[in-house]
């Protein structure tokens, strides 16, 4: 499944749903897109899930794993585009979710058919790696099937959707991509500071357009550059998360835009269902500019395929399904209507969501890397390096945020680098030493002038005579400037539906997962 907020509204659209007693995953032949309200409090075990039918759009009635949802300003809809299916022959159909100003009264809408001559030019990509940015989203990879067919694959391009055309177009220029053949199940994200970025992590590596086997490595992180069509790649450091794939990610706006942090929760590795996949139960940290992981250290239910969003200083977790054990059908889900609240500041989980809740401010563990540690990693490509320290100098000046007592945020100008300073400090202080000495030269040379010319010997001064006489009178010399320098389920076939306002497991009945 997939969610996008819109307003003060969650929407969770496609997935699969596992029900107590079955033998298999199935699809649901209408479900109901879902909308949870965030202008409201609540707890996951009693939170009110509203749903949204779209019966009577023949092209629009169908399940979908992992869509993306792209928003279009222009005419107010959720783009759906993309995805996987049990039955690839119906996938070829975009279709829109009309949103009103407030909850309720949405609908459905084709935008472009099966027939639609969009699809000569276009392919429908499975579990690509999805971003959305403010004017563009895009679909990364991924692969494709024909619907009489089960040999897959790969997708070596990227496509594009301008969000106010409502145009689509594929792009072959997918940097590395165009080489190694593809990523698929990965994630994507768009940063808003350092001029706007989209970055790429994780997934599955295929090698010359071949359905694959190896998982990308986390410490490889593909950026691009949508004002410029480049594409940079950087290595990241620190506690680096096993490679995974359908783990969820969002992210997170530092104060002042001095930074960005990327949060990564679950995934799984080649195998959905193995005891290997443990490390699902924790959630990362990727902070920007430094390419930086941390681990939050905050265990909680193994699971992969879910969906999150940020909202303030909240990361909502919805759905998915335990990667780990021998089959999906062995372990029920632990989680309220599949639901989870982490708290992006103290990292910890919680069962209550609150609308009022603070602006996000970094962790003490982020914070703690930057007081210690270099603001930027050592570049793989220097090109990138000047790409952050020129958008950040115009986004925050330079400034790095302080928090007062009573939780406002203030601004104090501190001096950040792209690399570790390179002037030892012998250095430094031999030319604060040399520099002293100079200028006592200069200043015994001035008295031995002055008393030559006022006749005087070369005697001592009397106690009444200051041994610069006028000493006052000369310029203010400025203290040499130094560089700062940073150191380095229950028994039976359940189905839990309650009216038209809730559609949502609770635990032990209904299991949502997406392939």
């Amino acid at each position: 499944m997939s969610s996008i907020i819109v307003g003060d509204s969650l929407y969770i659209e496609g997935g699969e749903y596992y029900i107590t007693g079955a033998a298999s995953y199935a699809d649901i032949l209408y479900p109901p897109t879902r909308s949870i309200d965030l202008s409201k409090s609540w707890a996951t075990s009693s939170v009110v899930i509203n749903q949204i039918n779209r019966t009577g759009i023949n092209a629009c009635e169908r399940t979908i794993a992992k869509p993306g949802l792209f928003w279009q300003e222009s005419t107010r809809s959720i783009i759906v585009f993309g995805g996987d299916t049990s039955n690839a022959g119906s996938n070829k159909a975009v279709c829109g979710l009309k949103v009103r100003e407030t909850l309720g009264g949405e609908s459905w809408y084709s935008v472009y058919g099966t027939n639609n001559p969009l699809w000569k030019t276009i392919t429908w990509p499975r579990h690509p790696s999805f971003a959305y940015g403010p004017t563009e989203s895009y679909a990364l990879g991924g692969f494709t099937t024909t619907a009489d067919s089960n040999v897959g694959s790969m997708l070596m391009s990227r496509t594009v959707m301008n969000k106010t055309t409502n145009l689509f177009e594929e792009q072959s220029d997918v940097g590395e991509f165009s080489q190694t053949g593809g990523v698929n199940q990965g994630e994507g994200h768009f940063i808003p500071s350092f001029g706007g970025l989209v970055v790429f992590i994780g997934g599955v590596a295929y090698s010359n357009g071949a359905i694959g086997s190896s998982l990308r490595s986390m410490s490889k992180i593909d950026i691009y550059n949508p004002s410029t069509q480049k594409w940079y790649s950087q290595s990241a450091s620190g506690e680096v998360p096993s490679g995974r794939k359908t783990f969820c990610m969002t992210g997170a706006q530092g104060t002042n835009h001095s930074t960005y942090e990327i949060f990564v929760y679950g995934g799984s590795g080649l195998e959905f269902f193995s005891d290997a996949n443990s490390d699902s139960r924790n959630v990362y940290i990727l902070t920007l500019p430094a390419f930086r992981w941390i681990r939050a250290g905050a265990l909680t239910a193994p699971r992969a395929g879910s969906s999150c969003q940020t909202v303030k200083n909240q990361m909502i977790s919805y759905g998915g399904f335990d990667p780990t054990g021998t089959t999906s059908f062995e372990r029920l889900e632990p989680w309220a209507f599949g639901i989870g609240i982490f708290d992006l500041h103290s990292l910890k989980w919680g069962i209550n969501y609150n609308p009022n809740a603070p602006a996000y401010v970094q962790s003490t563990a982020v914070s703690e890397f930057y007081e210690s540690n270099s603001m930027c990693p050592i570049w793989d490509d220097e090109n990138l390096g000047s790409l952050f320290l020129s958008s950040k100098a115009s986004n925050t000046s330079a400034t790095s945020p302080t928090t007062s007592p009573s939780g406002t945020t203030s601004s104090t100008s501190t001096p950040e680098t792209l690399h570790p300073s390179k002037t030892p400090v012998a250095a430094i202080a031999g030319g604060t030493v040399g520099g002293v000495a100079a200028l006592a030269a200069v200043i015994f040379a001035w008295w031995f002038w002055r008393s030559r010319r006022s006749g005087k010997p070369d005697a001592a001064p009397r106690d009444s005579e200051p041994v610069v006489s006028g000493l006052h009178d000369t310029p203010a010399v400025n203290e040499l400037p130094t560089e700062r320098r940073p150191e380095m389920a229950s028994a039976g076939y359940n189905y839990h539906k309650v009216g038209q306002n809730n559609l949502a497991p609770k635990p032990g009945e209904v299991y949502e997962v997406h392939a």
